[in-house]
């Protein structure tokens, strides 16, 4: 699959979690570790939405790329912290962490292989 239509698929995904994120955010956010704290999904959500449409649509994604990717390493901050301090759910906040530091790790091999043609 070309590099332009992985970042398209991640802006995309990352649109289709905001959906989630506004239909269920108690669902989702007990799914990833958060409990009940639907305005954090919330607020997740829309700044995904906001990255993930620039991926999507941008003629040139790199700055958005790079957004996504400081969005990850924020996501594996909060979730890793959030399980290792007892304030989310221990097991879910670490995968949803890990998943975040093996999304960042492709984010990254993007940027480096588009700076690098």
């Amino acid at each position: 699959m070309e590099p332009l239509m992985v970042v398209r698929a991640i802006g995309w995904g990352s649109m289709g979690f905001t959906v989630a994120s506004v239909v269920a955010p108690r669902a989702l956010g007990r799914a990833m570790g958060l409990g009940d704290r639907r305005a954090l999904v919330r607020v997740l959500g829309a700044r995904d939405f906001v990255v993930g449409a620039g991926l999507a649509v941008a003629g040139d994604p790199t700055p958005w790329l790079r957004a996504r990717l400081a969005c990850e390493v924020c996501d594996a901050v909060l979730h890793g912290v959030g399980a290792l301090n007892g304030t989310f759910h221990r097991k879910r906040a670490l995968t949803i962490a890990a998943g975040a530091v093996a999304l960042g790790a492709l984010e990254y091999a993007l940027l480096r292989e588009s700076a690098n043609p």
